[in-house]
């Protein structure tokens, strides 16, 4: 039980190994399997033959938990491992937002972070919005998740769904195109930019894209920032990139920057 609610797959592993009692029970009747916190340690239940068809005392199962504590990924190795959404005691509440939440914005997250296009065009497909979040505080929406990646495919899909090039994160500010430059995503700095990013909005702490890149040390990405606003005649702010330029010995940033 401690293994598993800390989170430790190995020793979970182990234990199961050396005839550890899959079916044991805690003070308040959960099993092993009901506490489970993360996606390992539940595969390791589930190989050791743990049923994930348990429900609590109250009824609710295990996608009922992952849905009350927004647990995305948890979530998902349930779908994986056979977990029944419809079995969900909260499945109709609420107009079926829970069920909606398992069956269609968990699967397309997972796919954003794993670079997933067929899953996640499946799910766009099916009238998925494309600022979905995991929950109402997540900072991460779509299009941030797969630029910051790096999953050029992705991004493309998400605009051509005509998901919103700004969208922001809710702590924060970051948008998608800081997070391309920051990591050096050339190819989808561009089809941000060409998709209309603001290459001059600023984080709540005064950073912007280029201000990443030269942060970074992305030389070439600071040179396509400069390049895209002398095309298009914008006025860039070059204040912050500059200082963050000088003060990690970037020269030939700061040269592109004078």
């Amino acid at each position: 039980m401690i293994a598993v609610r800390q989170g430790h797959p190995g020793i979970v592993r182990f234990l199961l190994q050396h005839g550890a009692d899959i079916n044991a029970v805690d003070k308040y009747g959960n099993t092993a399997v009901m506490i489970a916190n993360d996606g390992c340690c539940l595969h390791e239940l589930v190989k050791g033959g743990a049923d994930i068809h348990q429900k609590n005392g109250l009824g609710m199962s295990l996608l009922d938990r992952a849905y009350n504590g927004r647990q995305a990924p948890l979530a998902w190795a349930l779908l994986e491992a056979g977990a029944r959404p419809e079995d969900m005691l909260l499945a109709p509440v609420k107009g079926g937002v829970a069920l909606d939440w398992i069956t269609h914005i968990v699967p397309a997250v997972h796919a954003a972070k794993t670079g997933d296009y067929d899953l996640l065009k499946a799910q766009l497909d099916g009238g998925i919005p494309t600022d979905a979040r995991i929950g109402d505080n997540d900072p991460a929406p779509l299009l941030l998740i797969v630029a910051e990646r790096g999953y050029v495919k992705l991004v493309s899909l998400l605009l051509e769904y005509k998901a919103e090039v700004d969208v922001t994160q809710r702590v924060g500010g970051g948008t998608p195109l800081m997070r391309a430059a920051d990591e050096g995503y050339n190819e989808i700095v561009t089809l941000l930019l060409m998709a209309g990013s603001d290459i001059n909005r600023k984080t709540d702490r005064g950073q912007t894209s280029l201000s990443y890149a030269a942060l970074s040390g992305h030389t070439e990405t600071v040179r396509l920032l400069l390049e895209y606003a002398r095309s298009n005649e914008i006025d860039l702010d070059k204040t912050l990139a500059l200082e963050w330029a000088l003060e990690k010995g970037h020269g030939e940033i700061v040269d592109l920057l004078q």
